[in-house]
C-alpha cells in the first residue's frame, strides 16, 4: 500500500476523532480552560509512557494514535472554552477536509520531478510559504475555523515528516506516524503560551501559529541536490 495514502487516511482518521472530542467535550460542563488542558496534558504523558513500554512492539502504535488524537481534542477544547468558542461539527470537519486538501496540495507538487529531484528545499519552502499565508490570513480574519486549522495543521506537519523517514513494514511505518503525532505537544506548548499571555492582559487577536519546518521539523536533506527517490509503499507484516 502506498505511504501516501495511508497518511492520507490515517491523518483524517485521527483529525476526525479530535474533532469529535473536542465536539463532545461542550457538554461536559468543564469551563476551566486550564483544567480541560490539564487533562490533555495527563493523557499526553500517559501516551508517551505507553510509546516506551510498546517500543518493540510497533503494531500497537495505534495505541498512541488514538489516545494522542483523544488529546489533541481536549487541548482543542480548552482553546475554546479560553475563547468562548462554540464550533458546530460540521465546522470541525470542514476544517479536516481543509487539512485534507492542503496535504493532497503537498502531493501533487511534489509529483513534479524537478521538485522530487529537490525535495527537501521544497519541503522547507513549502512550509515556511504556508506560514507567511497563514499569518497573513490571520490578520484579516478571526474566525475559529482559522485557528483550529493552524493547530491540526501543526499535527498534519508532523505526518509528513514521518513521511519522509524509510519504513519498508506497515508496523514500521505506524510506529513513525504515530511518533509524529506527538507533535501535538507543539499545540499544547502554543495554547499553553497564549493562555498566560492572555491572562496577563488582554488579547484581542486570534494568535495562534502554522507549523514552520525550518525549526521543529528538521529533517537529513541533500541540501537541495539530486536524492535517491524514497520508495512510496510498505509492505503488509
Amino acid at each position: 500500500m502506498k505511504k501516501t495514502a495511508l497518511v492520507s487516511i490515517i491523518s483524517f482518521i485521527f483529525l476526525m476523532i479530535s474533532s469529535l472530542v473536542a465536539w463532545a467535550l461542550q457538554f461536559s460542563g468543564i469551563k476551566n480552560h486550564w483544567l480541560m488542558w490539564g487533562i490533555a496534558a495527563i493523557m499526553l504523558t500517559t501516551s508517551i509512557v505507553v510509546a516506551v513500554i510498546i517500543r518493540e512492539r510497533p503494531k500497537l502504535s495505534a495505541i498512541n494514535l488514538v489516545i494522542n488524537a483523544a488529546a489533541t481534542g481536549f487541548f482543542i477544547r480548552a482553546w475554546y472554552i479560553f475563547r468562548g468558542y462554540e464550533n458546530s461539527f460540521l465546522t470541525m470537519f470542514m476544517v479536516c477536509l481543509a487539512c485534507m486538501a492542503y496535504l493532497w496540495l503537498f502531493y501533487a507538487i511534489n509529483l513534479i520531478p524537478f521538485v522530487e529531484r529537490h525535495f527537501f528545499a521544497f519541503f522547507i519552502g513549502y512550509f515556511i510559504i504556508s506560514g507567511i499565508a497563514y499569518i497573513a490570513v490571520i490578520a484579516l480574519t478571526h474566525t475559529t475555523f482559522v485557528s483550529t486549522f493552524g493547530y491540526y495543521m501543526i499535527i498534519e506537519t508532523g505526518f509528513l515528516v514521518a513521511l519522509c523517514f524509510e519504513a519498508n513494514t506497515f508496523s514500521r511505518f505506524l510506529r513513525l506516524l504515530a511518533l509524529s503525532t506527538f507533535s501535538v505537544i507543539i499545540v499544547a506548548v502554543i495554547i499553553a503560551i497564549l493562555f498566560i499571555a492572555g491572562e496577563g492582559g488582554d488579547l484581542d487577536v486570534d494568535l495562534t501559529f502554522s507549523p514552520d519546518a525550518t525549526g521543529s521539523y528538521g529533517t537529513a536533506g541533500d541540501g537541495g541536490r539530486r536524492r535517491k527517490p524514497m520508495h512510496d509503499r510498505v509492505e503488509m507484516d
